[in-house]
Formats: C-alpha cells, structure tokens, sequence
C-alpha cells in the first residue's frame, strides 16, 4: 500500500459460509469474510473483491445475501466474483450499488457462452433497462 497506494492495491476474499478461506480456498482462517475485511480497511485498502466459494462451487450462482450483508456492513468498494449467470444477476447486483458494490468479474458465463455481451448491449437498447449506461 504505501509503494503503490490504495488506489491500485485490493485484497481478495474467497469465503465459504461467511468464513475466510485460504491456501488455495483448502483452509479455513477461522475468521469472518466481514472481519477480514474489516481489518483490511483498518490497513488502509480501500477495494475487496469477494467470491462467495461455497455458493459458486456448489450451485453456481451468485449468493446476494452474502455480497449485500459484507457491502452494507464493511464501508468499502466491493468487486463481486463468481456465479454471474445473465443479464438478470447483474441487474440484480447493481442495485447493490448504493451500498458501495461497484464492479462485477464475469468469467465462466463468458467462457460458457452463457450470454454474450453483445447479446446483453443489444437487450439494453431494445428493451430500454433502466440502468442501460451502466451495463
């Protein structure tokens, strides 16, 4: 943080039924996604970028209660990661803007042709949803 600064520097939390993972997501810390992150700002970051494992390896969805209770909760910008399965998911997690989530990886639904950016810009136009610029 202090060579390149916050504004470039993030740290990532993979958590699985709120508990921090590490050593490749093969050990439980013992400690919450919330308190990890909590200390994290203490340091001075300023971005997380949570993956909810359990959720994304077991069903591959997204768990919006997790992302929603760690973004009100921590006070911080938030990337969400894993589980992204369509236009609707991100729809959904925009509205979690307010509470600081501002940026979305999207890879395996990509990568699985799942939808296509394309596919997504032209639904925006046709369709007109409201939040079109941000998409």
């Amino acid at each position: 943080l202090e060579q390149h600064g916050a504004s470039k520097v993030c740290i990532s939390i993979d958590a699985e039924n709120g508990i921090s993972k590490i050593k490749g997501r093969t050990e439980n810390s013992f400690l919450t996604a919330i308190s990890v992150a909590m200390n994290a700002k203490r340091l001075g970051f300023k971005r997380i970028v949570y993956s909810d494992v359990d959720r994304h390896r077991a069903t591959n969805k997204i768990n919006f209660e997790a992302i929603q209770t760690l973004t009100q909760t921590i006070g911080m910008r938030v990337t969400a990661s894993g589980g992204v399965t369509g236009i609707e998911d991100l729809l959904k997690l925009q509205e979690m803007e307010k509470d600081g989530l501002d940026s979305v990886i999207v890879g395996h639904a990509l990568y699985e042709n799942k939808f296509s950016c394309q596919a997504v810009w032209r639904m925006s136009e046709e369709q007109n949803y409201p939040y079109t610029a941000k998409i």
